[in-house]
């Protein structure tokens, strides 16, 4: 106490009392008030908790009024200048989603449609082509249709052939005529009328014909399409129940109308009624360059059936030979004076039998019973056999375990002696360079035996005559 000043200190409470204080000691109170405060300052937090001490605390004079003041704690750890990594680190968060625009795409737009349709046919196809390259073919007249997906090289191609074709004005009543429209939407483009464009004409049969399938008139009972190849363009025959034969190219603009069977001599009905459809592979094909895909269609009152073809003269049965070679006798009228000179085939295409030697020496059986030899000097020399000799060979060949299917060998051209068959399931063949195979031994002794007679002028029956099964 001060004359009339009293100071209480305490941990949690203090006050300043001030009775009948003279004026001369207002300094030294306001001293003693600075060093209250500064002690205050210095208490723990109310949670009782208080930081760590890291440097020595500077301890500050005490006072007679109260207990010695807290000491202040200073930070030990003050901001540096740290240098960045080097190399810098790889920004490993995932990139942020791509804005979705505020109208989003319609893949479903159409970009492109197209008609083409021949009505003395019912042939009636349509094309429709949306943003998404997304291709829908459709044939009207059978109903089947097909979805193509990622198609946006053939759209681009479409889209610049169809800003370019020019058409003719369609003749009326022109039912064989090639019908053709088309619109682009996006580019507010459109035509229609009689299509003469060799090349589009070739493009577009093909097109639908590779994913809808050969068109054939409604009632065909036998039809034969051929894609276009080194040889000729694009082409089919089509023969109906009632007696009506088609035959067109896919370049022309104008089709032929059907022919009356009556009016033309061909073995192609009763061939086509002696076929067992049930019986038939759905493909018989071999890996020949150059050559057409075709497509035989057949229909009888056991059913209906579509055989993939390629390299007939290497696959084909000889169940289905008579139709095949009925067929192609009608095609050849139509393309006669048309198109490029075919090679020699390495098989003829009527031949059940061929017999070839490393000496260039040949010998052919065909179904019909002619025989053919060319000896090594490439000299030919003719002859004929009954349809019973020519089977009686043949047989002998169906169940031999050196025959196997297929013409690989012969299409390789790399083995010296060969016999290629053809049987009721396709072509066979067996090879060898020296040595016959000992399951060959007879009948290459027969087959010799028959080139050399026929070469010499001397042909005569074979010796070996196992009972004859097959039917060429």
């Amino acid at each position: 106490m001060i004359g009339d000043f009293v100071l209480r200190l305490s941990p949690k409470d203090w006050r300043l009392e001030i009775r009948d204080f003279p004026a001369r000691y207002f300094g030294v109170a306001w001293l003693v008030i600075g060093l209250v405060w500064l002690v205050g300052c210095g208490q723990p937090p109310p949670d009782g908790t208080a930081e760590a001490v890291t440097a020595s605390p500077t301890a500050l004079p005490a006072t007679p009024a109260g207990p010695a003041p807290t000491a202040r704690v200073l930070p030990t750890l003050y901001p540096t200048n740290t240098p960045a990594p080097s190399p810098m680190p790889t920004d490993t968060r995932p990139p942020s989603p791509t804005p979705v625009p505020a109208t989003p795409v319609a893949f479903d737009e159409v970009v492109a449609v197209l008609s083409y349709a021949i009505p003395g046919l019912e042939l009636n196809r349509h094309l429709v082509a949306n943003v998404s390259s997304q291709i829908e073919l459709r044939d009207e007249t059978t109903g089947e249709s097909v979805t193509l997906t990622n198609q946006a090289g053939i759209l681009l191609e479409l889209q610049t052939v169809l800003r370019t074709v020019t058409m003719a004005e369609l003749p009326e009543g022109c039912d064989f005529c090639v019908q053709f429209s088309y619109e682009l939407p996006l580019a507010d483009l459109s035509g229609s009328g009689w299509l003469t464009n060799t090349q589009i004409l070739a493009s577009v049969e093909n097109f639908t014909a590779a994913h809808l399938g050969p068109h054939f008139p409604p009632g065909t009972v036998v039809g034969l399409r051929r894609s276009a190849s080194v040889y000729d363009v694009g082409h089919t025959l089509a023969l109906t129940a009632e007696g009506q034969l088609w035959r067109w190219t896919a370049v022309e603009p104008e089709v032929e109308g059907p022919v009356a069977l009556a009016t033309i001599s061909t073995t192609l009905p009763a061939a086509v009624e002696a076929l067992a459809v049930d019986e038939l592979a759905e493909a018989y094909t071999a890996g020949c360059e150059g050559v057409a895909l075709e497509t035989l269609f057949v229909s009888t009152v056991e059913g209906e059936k579509a055989i993939r073809i390629r390299c007939p003269e290497l696959s084909l049965p000889t169940t289905l030979l008579p139709v095949y070679l009925a067929a192609d006798a009608l095609l050849a009228e139509k393309l006669a004076g048309q198109g490029l000179p075919r090679p020699e085939p390495l098989v003829p295409l009527e031949a059940v039998l061929q017999y070839q030697r490393e000496d260039g020496a040949k010998l052919v059986l065909y179904y019909d019973g002619r025989m053919e030899a060319v000896d090594s000097e490439e000299v030919r020399y003719t002859d004929t056999l009954t349809v019973s000799q020519v089977l009686t060979l043949t047989t002998s060949l169906l169940e031999n375990e050196e025959m196997t299917p297929g013409a690989t060998d012969l299409l390789a051209g790399e083995t010296a002696n060969l016999i290629v068959m053809r049987g009721p399931d396709g072509v066979r063949e067996a090879g060898w360079e020296a040595e016959v195979p000992s399951g060959l031994e007879d009948i290459v002794e027969e087959l010799e035996a028959l080139l050399e007679q026929l070469v010499a002028g001397t042909a005569a029956e074979p010796t070996v005559t196992p009972e004859a099964t097959a039917t060429p």
